[in-house]
């Protein structure tokens, strides 16, 4: 478990901070019920603000935020928020200023971990928000969340409809490339969304198609898209080549032949008749990008300054290994550790599928974060439900450091 102060709680929703109106902060949840603070869609603050409110444990004695992350990790798109035009007051020595939550920005695809409630809206809206320490425990105190993805999802909804988020609102913007195109409220109960097959392929999941859909649209077809991220920001995604399937249900599930990859993302598409499908007049509906990690950050390596994390690409189980930039000495500390991957989560340490030492992992360049190195290992391991990684200090099975959840 990981602790340390944050200084100002920031909600960065565009890539530039242009304009930005003055630092507010809102204290408890009336406050936050007489701002304009992430109101209406495609605004997504209020979401992330509850979120984050489920992370964080207060310490009442000295006003510390504490998390069982690193920020610096870069886990769930967390990066240091430089402050050039000065809005923020100074922070003490050793404490920085963090901003997450910009779900734009396809440098930082960590953010993607985030819970598909959270990703469901966002725009470019350029605003700072101060979050007091007392708003965040109200949150959580109030609107307790649990393992279950759903039953997060409906506290949320009490939560906005307490601040009284607004979702009345259509908008159409054909620049929100990774946004709903359509944001009426006919999708608002639509669940779109990327696993795994036992066989590593990508499996589709939908949800709540509604019967009114069914009906409006003759055609309704689910894309697999892959995002690039490119430096270019609006950048369309390109459609994994025959990976578009026309669904007749309103809910289902299905198989395909995608490699499970990070950077999927299901689409839903709508067609009033087959000369809309000719001249490609769309209506949209995003799911959440596949992260590549399931939505898991790395777990903490015992007595030292790494982290462990399973990734998937291409179908393939691979191994992360991200090391503290501080931590020069690790190769000769350890020299002698290894990665075992397993098939299942209840297989003994000595019955691994492949393995490797952590001094072997490759540098990977495009993804180092700002304190941290991360490092990569690809395994022939096919990622399927129930795969695991298990970080072991030396040739001893009996002492492991560290081991992931399952998939």
């Amino acid at each position: 478990m990981g602790a340390m102060k944050l200084c100002f709680l920031l909600f960065c929703l565009s890539l530039a901070l242009l304009g930005v109106s003055p630092v507010k902060r809102l204290n408890n949840i009336d406050d936050l019920t007489n701002t304009e603070y992430g109101k209406s869609k495609p605004r997504h603050g209020l979401q992330l603000l509850f979120w984050f409110a489920q992370q964080a444990n207060i310490d009442q004695n000295n006003n510390k935020i504490l998390l069982n992350f690193y920020p610096n990790s870069g886990a769930f798109g967390f990066r240091r928020f430089g402050d050039r035009e000065g809005i923020l007051e100074g922070s003490e020595h050793g404490q920085y200023n963090y901003e997450v939550g910009n779900l734009n920005s396809r440098r930082y695809r960590a953010a993607a971990a985030l819970p598909a409630y959270v990703q469901m809206y966002y725009n470019k809206t350029n605003y700072l928000t101060k979050i007091d320490p007392d708003l965040l425990s109200q949150i959580r105190q109030t609107y307790p969340c649990t393992g279950n993805e759903q039953e997060n999802k409906n506290r949320c909804k009490q939560f906005l409809k307490r601040i009284r988020y607004r979702t009345s609102s259509c908008s159409s913007n054909s620049r929100m490339k990774r946004s709903p195109y359509s944001q009426c409220n006919t999708f608002d109960s639509i669940k779109l969304e990327i696993k795994t097959t036992t066989q590593g392929y990508s499996k589709l999941i939908w949800e709540n198609i509604t019967l009114g859909i069914m009906k409006t649209y003759k055609y309704v077809y689910i894309d697999i898209c892959q995002n690039t991220h490119s430096s270019d920001t609006n950048e369309d995604p390109m459609r994994v080549e025959k990976a578009y399937f026309l669904i007749s249900d309103s809910s289902g599930a299905l198989d395909t032949s995608v490699s499970l990859n990070a950077g999927l993302q299901p689409r839903l598409r709508l067609y009033t008749s087959l000369f809309n499908y000719v001249l490609k007049r769309l209506d949209f509906w995003y799911g959440p990008e596949f992260d590549g990690a399931n939505r898991v950050i790395p777990i903490r390596i015992k007595g030292v300054d790494a982290s462990l994390q399973l990734y998937a690409e291409y179908g393939k189980a691979c191994a992360r290994l991200y090391i503290k930039k501080t931590f020069s000495n690790w190769k000769d500390v350890l020299k002698n550790s290894w990665v075992g991957f397993y098939k299942s989560s209840q297989h003994e340490n000595n019955d691994y599928y492949t393995f490797q030492y952590a001094v072997n992992f490759a540098l990977i360049d495009n993804t180092t974060t700002e304190d941290y190195d991360i490092y990569q290992y690809d395994a022939s391991l096919t990622i399927a439900p129930g795969v695991q990684i298990r970080f072991l200090l030396d040739n001893e099975y009996d002492k492991v450091l560290a081991q992931t959840t399952h998939w």
